[in-house]
């Protein structure tokens, strides 16, 4: 099932790359191509790599359709990841999917296995929902369904009964965009609703704030920054980034 699903995302952002191409008239379409350069890499509360990381972004939009690919490396090559989505939205809702992958060992792991006993992959389904301008938050709620997110030893030391289940890992976050003289700003909280790969126990994860804005490098050309205070009150952790979108 997963590898069926992957290659046909994969022949989908082709295909839609290729159609763009020859058709950029057509205002529906368009094609997403950017780069963020990050200090390190900090995912919903969470410390992925601590060196710096190139995240590029591929993807392909039709009206409120979306597909892509987004990855992220390290200036070293210790790191890589590679993720593939679909979504889809519409007003106020978007729904979708994800499928990660972070392999510890890319030489020696197989992309193309989705045996979900082994595999390396994991897929998330994702609902957002941002409330009109007049109070634009939006609440975004997330599971693993398949993949490696699996119970093990570490979880149950003296109950084996449970190593391999599926943990359905959960994520919740609510975020608030504002402005502070001319600059956008997002503040948000994220948080399990129990042990998984996000956290120890249910609880906040992950609170922060987001401060973007634009240096001003010719008249023709400005350099969008983000920087990024974020704390983990779980596993009492705290971190600050800074990135820069190309």
């Amino acid at each position: 099932m997963g590898k069926r699903v992957t290659l046909f995302i994969i022949i989908i952002v082709l295909l839609g790359t290729s159609n763009f191409l020859f058709a950029q008239d057509k205002k529906e379409k368009s094609l997403k191509v950017s780069t963020d350069i990050v200090s390190s890499y900090v995912w919903r509360g969470g410390l992925v790599d601590l060196n710096p990381n190139i995240q590029p972004t591929l993807s392909f939009i039709k009206g409120g359709f979306e597909i892509g690919a987004w990855g992220s490396t390290n200036l070293m090559g210790t790191y890589k990841e590679i993720d593939l989505y679909a979504q889809y939205s519409v007003k106020s809702f978007t729904i979708g999917v994800y499928d990660y992958y972070w392999a510890g060992d890319w030489a020696e792991n197989n992309y193309f296995n989705y045996k979900s006993e082994n595999t390396r992959h994991i897929y998330e389904g994702f609902l957002k929902y941002t409330a009109p301008n007049a109070f634009p938050i939006s609440v975004l709620a997330s599971t693993w369904v398949y993949g490696d997110d699996k119970y093990s030893a570490i979880e149950y030391p003296t109950d084996s009964s449970k190593w391999g289940d599926q943990r359905y890992s959960t994520y919740f976050e609510l975020l608030y965009p504002f402005t502070v003289a001319d600059n956008n700003l997002d503040l948000f909280v994220g948080g399990t609703p129990m042990e998984n790969a996000y956290g120890t126990g249910p609880g906040i994860i992950n609170i922060g704030v987001t401060g973007y804005r634009s240096i001003k490098i010719t008249d023709k050309f400005e350099l969008p920054i983000k920087a990024q205070f974020i704390v983990n009150p779980q596993s009492e952790k705290v971190y600050m980034l800074v990135g820069i979108t190309l």
